[in-house]
Formats: structure tokens, sequence, C-alpha cells
């Protein structure tokens, strides 16, 4: 697998690679058919390509791209397991822009990371972002080389509580620092999508 995703997390992008006979290799379509017949009708393959042998779906990988979609209207039963329902009472977007840039760069997301996860480093590199409303909709997009367990969701957090005046630029630069610890919960997990993987 690309990347592993939190309980309720989605993945429009997902990649991963299995070694197979060779029997298969002229058969790629059949054998995509019978293993969508196969598994839960939540998860659907798109594409079944041939790799090299020195290919691996997670550490070649050179970008990841999230995004999160949230709204501040009430949950319904159609969206409440694709769309975040977020309290957004003085959100203000213009402010969620400015707030996103602040975590472009390379950055140590210790801070931003779920309690128990230890990776060897926690140094990140986010190279592009982007917030931007869709219809009713907001949208953050990020795009880096790797991301923490949660990274994303304790990134958007952050950027709300900053767009509706809860946290200060010096706050969130106290927290990449490590001057500071995050004190609230990341943002609900529904509204997360792995989106595109680049190789």
């Amino acid at each position: 697998m690309s990347g592993r995703t939190d309980k309720n997390v989605h993945a429009i992008g997902q990649v991963f690679h299995k070694d197979i006979s060779k029997v298969w290799s002229n058969r790629l379509d059949e054998l995509q058919k019978i293993l969508n017949r196969k598994i839960p009708n939540s998860i659907k393959i798109q594409n079944l390509a041939e790799t090299s042998s020195k290919f691996h779906a997670r550490f070649s990988a050179k970008k990841r791209t999230y995004r999160y979609i949230f709204s501040g209207e009430s949950s319904n039963p159609f969206s409440e397991k694709f769309i975040s329902s977020i309290d957004l009472k003085n959100f203000d977007l213009q402010k969620a822009k400015i707030g996103i840039e602040l975590f472009k760069g390379i950055h140590d997301f210790k801070n931003f990371s779920k309690e128990g996860s230890e990776p060897k480093s926690t140094i990140r590199e986010i190279y592009e972002t982007r917030a931007y409303q869709y219809r009713s909709f907001y949208v953050f997009k990020f795009s880096g080389n790797s991301f923490l367990r949660s990274q994303v969701r304790f990134m958007v957090a952050t950027i709300i509580k900053f767009a509706k005046n809860e946290l200060s630029e010096n706050d969130i630069f106290q927290m990449l620092e490590r001057n500071r610890k995050i004190c609230f919960k990341p943002a609900p997990a529904n509204g997360l999508y792995l989106w595109k993987i680049q190789y």
C-alpha cells in the first residue's frame, strides 16, 4: 500500500503492489474484474499495471496529495460519511488561505502527529497547499513527500482555529518549533481523502 489511512478516511488514489504469477501478465483486465467481484463494494480496483520488480507502492512514491472536505452545514445521512460537518462560526476563508501557507516547506511535524506513532523522523516537507470553496463546501489541499499519522487532520484543525481567530500565526510557529503542544483534537476523519500518489 502507498500509505495507511485512519479509520473512516477515504482513498481515491490508493496504490498497492503485489507479486503474482506470470500467467496473468497478458490477462490483467480479466484479473481486475475477478478481484472487483471478490472485494467489498466500498473498494474498487480502477487499474492494474505491470511494473518493475524494484517498484514499491510506498517507498517509490515521490509525492502524495490529500484533500480535506468540510462544511458548516448540519450533516445529513447522504453526505455524513464523506464530508465533515464543522462549526464554522467566525470562519474566514481568506485567513484560512494565509494559515495553510504557514505549513509549506520543511518542518518538524512531531506536534501534528498522533501519540503512539514513532517514526524514525518527524521531519516532513509540504510542497503545495491550497484552501478554497467549492459550492457549499470548503476544501484544504496538501501535497508533500509523506505524512505522519493524523498529520493532515491536525493541520486542518489548526488552520480552522486560526481562521476563526482562536490561534495566531505565532501560535502555529510555536507548534512547528515544538515549543507548544497541541491541546485539541484533530479534525474528523470522514472529510479526509488520500487523493493522488505520484511516482
